[in-house]
């Protein structure tokens, strides 16, 4: 993980953690106190090991084949420097507006609605990450509610009214949409006729907006009000338009439609339709059976699993040491290698690693055997001898015509002791200059 990526992790994770803990307080259910802790335990183990998997020699390898395919690929590079800006932006966004955002939030918890409105308002910063108008105060009103402090979350929804009539203007569906909310509250309460008359405002705004579309749950709901008054043949029609646009908007087999027609069963046996309620049951619970099976936990493990296997065996087969995007990235390199005019020290340490990833160490005496062969041919600017001198027993080497200083010579003792093929590429990598990669080699591989 880079710096970046660190920032963003332990940014997102603070800033959940400060709305949860407000959450908490107002309504704290030992469900929502364990999934606080199970969330930061889960969060704190996860990271440890994202960081310390990706410190190993491994991860760095699988770092520089896919960086240096980027590197010789002019559209993936530009793509990485889209994404890295992204990144920025993001990491902007979110400890920058977040907090604003989290500041109006504190603000309606100590029941500063003025400056939670102003906030919410001129810093629409839901709006910016893909939510509703205020929908942090959204989670707070439903925190209200759950805690059944209705009279504070009726305060709340009419802020949040305030705010999206002012963002949006009043005929929009997300101001139809709070509305709505605000007559579930009534309704809760049994005071069904201030509930309907909120129903209504809501219905009316959506039929200019929405004309015959997304308006299903809230049709549900003022059936649903006028079946608990006892006005069963008002209530009818409302059903009946539900189900036929719901049906219109997510197909037969969708749970919303399920709703509907369950809610509309119950109101057919109150007026002792029997036989077509029964029949709507059916059809509700066939559906949500199908609904459930669907979204089984066994399912979904089963489906994080293969994932996972697959993952597993994709990374093997791209990015390990016989990996194809390993043995393309080597290739690339030895190829930029021998076509460059002026040999480039950090591309030498580069191949000198991924082959050591790839545990071919003696393909990478024979490249730099041939290298040394052909080093006439190249215009270096880095010091090298007039000529290649040939040992009997170390095979071609670059080393300088003038004698190694001492810590040199000891190096190259030690390079002796671990191989032939270790000591061709060692020794040229030595006579170019490079005494450190030799002993940083061995512990910063991929650095």
């Amino acid at each position: 993980m880079n710096r970046i990526d660190i920032v963003l992790a332990l940014g997102t994770a603070l800033l959940a953690f400060c709305y949860m803990v407000i959450l908490a307080c107002i309504y704290p259910s030992p469900l929502l106190i364990s999934a606080i802790v199970v969330e930061v335990v889960a969060f704190v183990v996860v990271f440890a090991c994202r960081i310390l998997a990706s410190r190993t020699k491994k991860a760095r390898a699988e770092a520089a084949v896919i960086g240096e395919l980027i590197r010789h690929n002019k559209k993936l590079n530009f793509l990485r420097t889209l994404t890295e800006k992204g990144k920025l932006c993001l990491v902007a966004l979110i400890l920058v507006l977040v907090p604003l955002d989290l500041l109006a939030f504190t603000a309606a918890y100590f029941r500063k609605d003025s400056i939670a409105q102003f906030v919410y308002t001129y810093i629409p910063t839901s709006s910016l990450l893909c939510f509703d108008p205020a929908y942090s105060l959204e989670l707070m009103a439903g925190a209200y509610i759950e805690a059944g402090h209705h009279a504070r979350a009726k305060e709340l929804c009419g802020l949040m009214f305030q705010v999206r009539k002012q963002i949006y203007g009043e005929s929009h569906e997300m101001v139809a949409s709070i509305l709505a909310d605000i007559a579930d509250l009534y309704r809760k309460e049994h005071n069904y006729s201030t509930a309907g008359i909120y129903y209504l405002r809501a219905l009316q705004i959506s039929e200019v907006v929405l004309k015959d579309e997304k308006m299903g749950s809230l049709l549900t709901r003022i059936g649903n009000n006028l079946r608990e008054q006892g006005r069963y043949r008002e209530a009818v029609p409302y059903y009946e338009r539900a189900i036929e646009m719901r049906i219109k908007d997510f197909g037969d087999k969708s749970s919303n439609v399920a709703e509907s027609r369950f809610e509309f069963s119950v109101l057919l046996d109150k007026m002792g339709q029997t036989a077509q309620s029964t029949r709507l049951k059916e059809l509700s619970a066939q559906t949500w059976r199908n609904y459930r099976a669907s979204k089984e936990p066994i399912t979904n493990v089963a489906f994080i699993i293969c994932m996972f296997a697959l993952s597993c065996v994709g990374s093997v087969y791209l990015v390990g040491p016989r990996g194809y995007l390993t043995t393309l990235a080597v290739k690339q390199l030895r190829d930029a290698i021998e076509a460059s005019n002026q040999l480039d020290m950090d591309d030498l340490e580069r191949l000198r690693a991924l082959y050591r990833y790839q545990r071919k160490e003696n393909e990478l005496s024979e490249f730099l055997l041939a290298l040394n062969k052909n080093c006439s041919a190249l215009n270096l600017d880095t010091a090298l001898p007039s000529a290649c001198n040939e040992d009997a027993n170390a095979g071609f080497s670059l080393l300088p015509q003038n004698p190694l200083d001492d810590k040199s010579e000891e190096m190259q003792s030690d390079l002796k002791d671990s191989g032939s093929n270790n000591n061709i590429s060692s020794i040229i990598f030595l006579g170019l200059g490079l005494n450190h990669i030799c002993s940083a080699m061995d512990t910063e591989l991929l650095a």
